[in-house]
């Protein structure tokens, strides 16, 4: 669905700090499928580029935070 929408509005590069292991870790329900996966079914020239790990420190706190204050993902 992301993907979609990456397509459409004419998103050419998306720069992540999660992983896919990281959301499935905090229980997320998504299914375990990779952007690269992705890009390769739909033919799509977008360009997916991790963030530092810095950056990837503030999103899994982020997650620990939601996660005590709702229970899960």
């Amino acid at each position: 669905m992301c993907f979609s929408a990456l397509y459409y509005v004419q998103i050419s590069r998306v720069i992540f700090a999660a992983t896919l292991t990281d959301a499935i870790s905090f229980g997320s329900g998504d299914p375990p499928v990779t952007s690269e996966w992705l890009k390769e079914q739909g033919h799509l020239n977008i360009q997916v580029v991790p963030a530092d790990e810095h950056d990837r420190q503030v999103v899994i706190s982020l997650f620990e935070r939601y996660i005590h204050k709702f229970g899960k993902l």
